[in-house]
């Protein structure tokens, strides 16, 4: 999982298969009005902003 989030967030540190499935996860989330690499860096902010605060 870490891996796939990775992908969603851009990095460089994921594999094809982990790749493949965050593709199949990203399909899934636009079928149902979702931006999956949009929510997962909404959640790195946030996750940014609660440990500097």
């Amino acid at each position: 999982m870490a891996r796939i989030y990775d992908y969603f967030l851009g990095g460089k540190d994921n594999f094809a298969s982990d790749r493949e499935a965050a593709d199949r996860v990203i399909r899934l989330g636009r079928e149902q009005g979702y931006d999956i690499p949009a929510l997962a860096r909404a959640n790195r902010a946030f996750l940014v902003r609660v440990i500097r605060n």
